[in-house]
């Protein structure tokens, strides 16, 4: 016998043959699988109307989404698979379209993306495939013609976004590489011209741009490094320290001031060079006009614990024999009282075994009997003991003081003086650019100071005598307010070194238009003379000159 359900046939053997429980478990398995087969129909059905609806929208995505989940809930389902290929043959000449109309804009890279995707959804239509190698061909000559007419950085720009839409794309990276080695030679010969004409800031950028493009092309790592020296010999603000007019006396400070000027750092100019190795581009005249020491005192009050006299105390080795004695005594009282009652219990114990019959435990009766004894003979011993160490302790107490003197101590304030001395420097330094043109005098004070304590002696109240003794000599307090006046002229030659920055900065402004190549010499050694963010007009001028902007890279890091 066949028996069918929704289009699921089971074969069910004769009801004679079968047991009754096997026919509930059969149709209960059907039960299921009919109930499963029609909430798969039903999936199927909504994900299909469902997509209907997309596709009336124009949302063939979202439509084909759709189609998808219902091609997933039911594999062999005829109209699910009829439905997406409707949607990828509208969705392929869709984008098969849009290439088109990017075609005749221009737009050959946006093009063949939507190219790529139309043969995705459709890999059968050939015309998709010639539209795509036609864009491709499109963006090669492009690439082309601008690596002809020496557009290095044009003909890159095409290739890089060739390869972004065509990853592997051998024509693109064949192009890619080659003009690289074109725009490198091209760039080695320029930086080489530039060398020989002393133009080394020019010659660095393009140094640069050959590293960033292929690495190290022939010898541009030791050019560029000799680039680089160049520069760096160019960037030194060289001070030249020399003594100025001073008096006889301070002829020697004055020298110890100018060999600490030159080992002077001055913050915010890297590039300072004091002495100067080469031309200086600044001379220093420095001499010292006083060296004077002062010394101030401030007075202060300390202590001094002292013994004032005596005073009479209870003993307490005496206070704690008495307390000792009183104790045993008390304890040597309830022994006398524990022994009488060991002397009632073993009289009791002992009438207990002479009164025992043949019922009675005879060997308990004699244990309770010895156990009495021992405790006595116990009490009576430990009595006997504290007893004797009560005479021991009644003897030691005799020969023990009961009062015994003890010292009285006071604070004593005094006075103590704080003296500190300081030597004081006063130097004037006067600054000539180039042409001897003064560009600053001025006279600055460097000091430095030690410091001690002192106070005289009082015997009476213990107070010892605390002689003035600076732990830094005159000297050496001395040098240090040299040094600390070096420090303070150093610190002048910041805003000295900041003017030479600024006539460099400005140098290069006014070269900007008439003679740009000197300008971007000019604004090289800007960059490396001042560490701090590059200047905006800077990175313009670089950008708009050489379609160069990494700043990092020229300046080394």
């Amino acid at each position: 016998m066949r028996t069918v359900w929704t289009g699921a046939i089971f074969d069910i053997p004769a009801v004679s043959t079968l047991r009754s429980t096997n026919m509930s478990r059969l149709l209960l398995i059907a039960g299921v699988v009919a109930a499963l087969f029609l909430a798969g129909c039903s999936a199927v059905s909504t994900h299909l109307k469902r997509g209907d609806e997309l596709m009336q929208a124009d949302l063939f995505e979202e439509a084909l989404a759709e189609y998808r989940k219902a091609a997933a809930a039911d594999p062999e389902n005829p109209e699910a698979k009829t439905r997406i290929e409707k949607v990828r043959r509208e969705l392929s000449s869709g984008s098969n379209e849009e290439g088109l109309s990017l075609m005749q804009m221009k737009d050959f890279v946006g093009a063949i993306a939507a190219f790529k995707k139309a043969i995705g959804y459709d890999s059968s239509q050939n015309s998709y495939k010639k539209n795509l190698h036609k864009a491709i061909g499109q963006v090669m000559q492009l690439g082309n013609k601008a690596r002809e007419k020496k557009d290095f950085a044009g003909a890159i720009s095409f290739y890089q976004k060739l390869q972004k839409v065509l990853p592997g794309d051998k024509q693109a990276e064949q192009g890619l590489e080659e003009t690289k080695i074109e725009w490198a030679k091209k760039l080695f010969a320029s930086a080489g011209e530039d060398m020989d004409r002393k133009l080394f800031g020019n010659a660095l950028i393009s140094l640069v741009r050959i590293h960033k493009l292929v690495g190290i092309y022939r010898d541009s790592a030791a050019l560029e490094a000799e680039a680089r020296g160049e520069i760096q010999t160019a960037s030194r603000f060289g001070i030249a320290v020399v003594p100025g007019k001073t008096k006889r006396k301070q002829r020697a400070r004055t020298a110890d001031m100018v060999q600490a000027l030159q080992n002077a750092k001055v913050d915010k100019c890297p590039t300072v060079d004091i002495p100067a190795t080469g031309k200086p581009e600044l001379r220093l005249w420095v001499s010292v006009e006083d060296l004077s020491f002062d010394e101030a005192r401030r007075v202060t009050t300390a202590e001094q614990k002292y013994r004032s006299g005596t005073r009479m105390v209870d003993n307490p080795k005496f206070i704690e024999m008495k307390k000792k004695i009183a104790a045993d005594r008390e304890h040597i009282s309830d022994l006398g009282q524990k022994i009488k009652v060991d002397k009632k219990i073993i009289e009791q114990a002992r009438q207990a075994f002479a009164d025992a019959g043949p019922s009675d435990d005879e060997e308990s009766l004699r244990g309770r009997l010895k156990k009495a004894e021992k405790d006595n003979l116990d009490h009576k011993a430990d009595r006997e003991k504290t007893q004797d160490e009560v005479v021991q302790l009644r003897s030691e107490l005799s020969h023990t003081p009961r009062k015994l003197p003890e010292p009285v101590f006071d604070m004593h304030s005094y006075e103590v003086y704080e003296v500190t001395r300081t030597a004081g420097i006063k130097a004037r330094f006067i600054a000539r650019g180039e042409g001897d043109v003064k560009l600053t005098e001025q006279v600055v004070e460097g000091s430095s100071s030690t410091s001690d304590k002192t106070n005289r002696a009082e015997r009476k109240f213990g107070v010892k005598a605390d002689p003035l003794a600076f732990p830094v000599g005159d000297e050496d307090l001395a040098d240090k307010a040299t040094t600390d006046a070096a420090g303070k002229i150093g610190k002048q030659l910041v805003g000295l070194c900041g003017r030479w920055q600024d006539e460099i900065l400005s140098r290069a402004r006014q070269a900007v238009t008439a003679a740009p190549i000197e300008a971007t010499e000019d604004y090289v050694l800007y960059l490396l003379v001042c560490p701090k963010e590059a200047p905006s007009e800077i990175k313009q001028f670089l950008k708009e000159q050489f379609q160069f902007e990494d700043i990092g890279a020229l300046r080394g890091k």
